[in-house]
């Protein structure tokens, strides 16, 4: 039946493969989901983050996320949809009273998807839903002038927070300055090990490389949560794999 159907044995294998990785996912995603456990390493900028959310609340002041520019078709798209999922989370806990959030973009893809985000947080909350948002604001295409532009917006306009949640290059760093004149905590990441540098000493809470795309999975998402042991099982699998062979090689048992 194989050989009717025309499936090679590379084929089989990379289906079974992605099945048993999709498998892994479910079974980790429901276990999560029915008992919840508590053993993920305390990451303090998602705690601080949760903090912010509540004290936003609170305060009614908004909690400024700044996405970063574009062009989007130059943007590593995994920090970019990562900057959507934190944005989500922040717009779906202010809607519960009737709050809003602040979104400075420099990209129109961000943009747009950034007005998707909120209306639907708000659409869910209950409340009503405009076509216009100017909470969501486009600052500027070029990365400085979206910085300066950025910076702008939020100077006239108390803020809990700040938060960095996009792709940055050196005009991070400058953004991070411009709105500590707000007294407000800063937070933010990027994978970029170059910006890394940068905003570790400009920011008051931050997260890098992999650290940065566990944000779902930290800010109450299950999915999110079982694609994250399903990768940390992988990883272990794959180390496990490549330490036997090597010991297997070294044996003349292999290879």
């Amino acid at each position: 039946m194989i050989q009717a159907l025309g499936l090679g044995s590379d084929v089989l294998a990379i289906s079974a493969m992605l099945l048993a990785v999709a498998g892994i996912l479910a079974f980790l995603t429901l276990r999560y989901v029915a008992h919840r456990p508590t053993g993920l390493r305390r990451i303090e900028a998602w705690e601080r983050l949760k903090q912010l959310a509540d004290r936003a609340i609170e305060t009614a002041q908004p909690i400024h996320i700044a996405l970063g520019a574009g062009p989007w078709e130059g943007l590593p798209i995994a920090e970019a949809l990562m900057g959507w999922t934190i944005l989500g989370y922040i717009a779906r806990r202010v809607a519960t009273c009737a709050q809003e959030a602040l979104v400075t973009t420099g990209d129109g893809v961000l943009w747009a998807g950034a007005q998707g985000i909120i209306h639907e947080a708000r659409r869910h909350a209950g409340l009503e839903v405009s076509a216009a948002l100017p909470e969501v604001r486009f600052a500027g295409p070029d990365p400085m002038a979206y910085a300066v532009g950025s910076a702008e917006a939020v100077r006239d306009q108390p803020c809990t927070a700040h938060f960095l949640g996009g792709h940055f290059g050196p005009e991070g760093l400058w953004l991070a300055q411009a709105t500590a004149q707000s007294g407000a905590p800063r937070l933010g990441g990027t994978a970029d090990a170059f910006t890394s540098a940068l905003l570790y000493a400009s920011l008051d809470e931050a997260v890098f490389g992999e650290d940065l795309f566990s944000a779902g999975a930290y800010l109450d998402r299950p999915h999110h949560l079982g694609s994250l042991l399903t990768q940390d099982l992988l990883r272990l699998v794959i180390i496990i794999l490549i330490v036997g062979g090597t010991i297997l090689a070294s044996l003349g048992l292999w290879g």
